[in-house]
């Protein structure tokens, strides 16, 4: 996975250091406009900060105008851009651990319960955590659905995200509903005869509440 599409880093002065580094590392013809559009900030901020890096020795400037300018590496750069790197990864390493941790319970009940075939409605931020940590754990996710017309039909990991019309077209054994805020209401809009759950959140710990069984 590439680094600017993890939304939660993008505020972030050292994630944003790192992309620029990483765009000039992989690219010396890189716009700022490009730059900006991976970073999320303005043309302008992007010139801040390669003014910075260059004052600081990581980055050579060449070129006298916008259309000719290359950036450059320096030897500091790159071991800037490498020291950077394993510090991000640490970083998202302890956050998916602490997710997993997060959880744990919800997998945990899932298979105790012999549920391992199941459908997650809510494909926003909170559904594809859920789906990244759960596909790991003896758990098939078999659905992803959403009621947003601008996420349907797009896709994670190679499965499209469907309507909620579509979910009785799916053979699941369970729906989990991954909001914290809505997902009473949700549960409400849900037409099965398969057991329904929404998330609870207590002391940081994620766990199942069943909103409506068979």
């Amino acid at each position: 996975m590439k680094v600017e599409k993890l939304r939660f880093f993008k505020t972030m002065p050292d994630y944003k250091e790192l992309i620029i580094l990483s765009e000039i590392d992989e690219d010396p013809h890189v716009t700022q406009k490009e730059i900006a559009s991976k970073c999320g900030i303005t043309p302008p901020m992007v010139n801040k900060y390669l003014f910075d890096l260059e004052k600081q020795g990581y980055v050579e400037i060449r070129g006298t105008t916008t259309r000719n300018t290359t950036y450059h590496l320096t030897g500091d750069g790159k071991n800037r851009l490498m020291i950077l790197n394993i510090s991000y990864s640490r970083e998202v390493l302890k956050m998916y651990k602490d997710s997993q941790k997060n959880f744990e319970q919800v997998w945990n009940y899932l298979l105790s319960n012999n549920l391992k075939r199941v459908v997650l409605f809510g494909a926003g931020d909170v559904g594809e955590m859920a789906f990244e940590i759960m596909k790991d754990h003896d758990i098939k996710i078999v659905g992803l659905i959403d009621e947003d017309e601008k996420r349907i039909g797009k896709e994670i990991e190679g499965l499209k995200i469907s309507p909620l019309s579509e979910l009785n077209q799916m053979d699941f054994d369970a729906v989990v509903i991954t909001s914290y805020r809505h997902g009473a209401e949700m549960a409400k809009r849900v037409i099965t005869d398969k057991p329904v759950f929404i998330f609870s959140l207590e002391n940081g710990v994620t766990s199942l509440k069943l909103a409506r069984s068979k």
